[in-house]
């Protein structure tokens, strides 16, 4: 999906001069300014692992990046119906943060994004796979 904001740059003529820059948006996050993917549940996932994401062409978000493995992570829902990431024990690991907090990669490990109380009260969880990938 294309960028949520769009940082505005006003033309100017040759003889006109460039005015201070407005302040982007105050509440926005950096990640406002760049595409985005929109994930809708709407659609039954092809395998039982959810909706996965790797480098393999048949993965449902393909990252054709180096060092993403084939089935890196899918976001499924646990037995208990809430919304997760869950690394497929990938090379490099997955990080999820919480607001900022929680950082570190893990292998094999499922992280609750949905549908509790904990994730709920967080403004931003971020799912990183490698920099610069992260969603």
């Amino acid at each position: 999906m294309p960028p949520r904001l769009r940082r505005s740059r006003p033309r100017y003529g040759r003889r006109e001069r460039e005015s201070t820059e407005p302040p982007d948006d105050q509440g926005a996050s950096a990640l406002d300014y760049l595409p985005c993917l929109e994930v809708k549940f709407s659609d039954i996932p092809r395998t039982d692992r959810g909706l996965v994401f790797g480098y393999n062409p048949n993965c449902d978000v393909v990252l054709p990046h180096q060092g993403i493995s084939n089935y890196h992570f899918s976001l499924t829902f646990d037995n208990h119906h809430r919304l997760i990431v869950k690394d497929w024990g990938s090379l490099i690991g997955t990080q999820v943060t919480y607001n900022g907090e929680g950082e570190g990669t893990r292998r094999h490990f499922q992280w609750i994004i949905g549908g509790h109380d904990i994730p709920q009260r967080k403004k931003n969880i971020i799912i990183t796979v490698q920099d610069p990938i992260s969603f």
